[in-house]
């Protein structure tokens, strides 16, 4: 399984802070968006086509991993910028509150569907105490081992990637505590020496899981909006060979992601911090018709995320009956599924995700006083 994403969608909110360093910027981020979650689309897609023979009409798709990673920088990024310039601010539990709001409702909406799903399948013996605590863990956002496999992913596997982001959240709210150009190096300092120990040390869990590579991705992008509020930009004449090595690298790690995964933060969180480094802090993105059909598709990023898999299985169980009695062509039945999780995404997206977000947030804004920001001294 691959991931989430998680605080990859931009919100109104979201526009306005990016939109401070003009229009370029966020439409690079959405851009980025699509992509990341066009890649975990690809991972996923010879999933469903091997459960009927058919995944031989596509090559391997585990580069598309990468889109997990890619957003993993993003969300990185997007928490120090939303949050860095020095203006009225609201405490750092509304932070959270936010985070929250952005994430909980619609994973778990999908959550249940699948708790629901399989408390119906084992309706005649019953659920084990293992499967409850495991069901309970996946709501928490709490790694847990799954009864059946053992593997460590929650009842809706997709959510193994919002375990990283919640700990992030919670981590990066704790930041808001301190001095504001404290923030970002004590929690990167904090983050990556937790990964140190974690690889030289046996740590309890949750935090051993916590402790993996990955969570490096997120300072790499807090670290890249800290550069990019001050001001720095990145070379336009190094963009394209920074691209091209990020490019290069990705296919490279495939072999040994499953042997080698302690080294994924690195091995691909660094190309990934490449690619955000030259969206944001190099002016390559002309706004036009087709970027702002992919910006489209990245506001819709996270409902694709979340429904994508959930409608291959759906698609997957409603085409059995075709596929086993008349001929599909095989090429057709991938297209189905790639193009049919893009307007389900974008539905679910308009329809659900959106107008259920404002609601909550507008009800969280009206109940939060807003505390004036402390007049910058000499720390920023």
């Amino acid at each position: 399984m691959t991931s989430s994403v998680a605080d990859t969608l931009a919100l109104p909110d979201d526009r306005q802070a990016a939109d401070a360093s003009g229009r370029p910027l966020i439409s690079s981020i959405q851009v980025l968006r699509c992509i990341a979650a066009t890649l975990v689309v690809l991972a996923h897609l010879p999933e469903p086509l091997s459960d009927y023979n058919l995944n031989d009409i596509l090559p391997s798709m585990t580069f598309g991993v990468f889109g997990v990673d890619l957003f993993f920088v993003i969300s990185g990024f997007i928490m120090v910028f939303a949050t860095g310039p020095a203006r009225g601010a609201r405490p750092a539990g509304h932070f959270l509150l936010r985070r929250v709001i952005r994430i909980v409702p619609l994973y778990w909406i999908f959550t249940t569907i699948f708790v629901a799903t399989t408390w119906h399948g084992l309706r005649h013996v019953g659920l084990s105490a293992h499967e409850i605590r495991h069901m309970i863990a996946s709501y928490l956002f709490l790694p847990a081992h799954e009864p059946a496999s053992g593997d460590i992913y929650p009842t809706y596997p997709l959510g193994w990637t919002l375990n990283y982001e919640m700990f992030f959240y919670v981590c990066f709210t704790a930041s808001l505590l301190l001095p504001r150009r404290a923030g970002v190096p004590v929690l990167a300092a904090a983050l990556s020496g937790l990964v140190v120990l974690g690889a030289v040390l046996p740590l309890p869990w949750p935090l051993s899981y916590w402790a993996r590579s990955q969570i490096l991705e997120f300072v790499f992008g807090m670290l890249i909006a800290r550069a990019c509020l001050d001001g720095r930009r990145f070379p336009a004449k190094a963009a394209v060979p920074v691209l091209v090595a990020a490019i290069v690298a990705v296919p490279l790690y495939v072999p040994y992601i499953d042997q080698w995964d302690i080294l994924r933060g690195l091995a691909w969180g660094l190309p990934a911090a490449g690619v955000v480094a030259c969206a944001v802090m190099t002016p390559l993105i002309r706004v036009g018709s087709v970027t702002r059909s992919l910006e489209a598709l990245g506001d819709a990023s996270y409902s694709l995320y979340l429904v994508h898999y959930a409608f291959f299985l759906a698609a997957g169980y409603l085409l059995r009956h075709a596929l086993t009695r008349h001929w599909i062509p095989a090429g057709l039945y991938a297209a189905v599924l790639f193009l049919g999780s893009f307007v389900c995404a974008l539905l679910l997206y308009r329809l659900v995700e959106l107008p259920m977000t404002r609601r909550l947030r507008r009800i969280a804004s009206t109940r939060t006083p807003v505390v004036p920001a402390p007049l910058p001294g000499p720390t920023g």
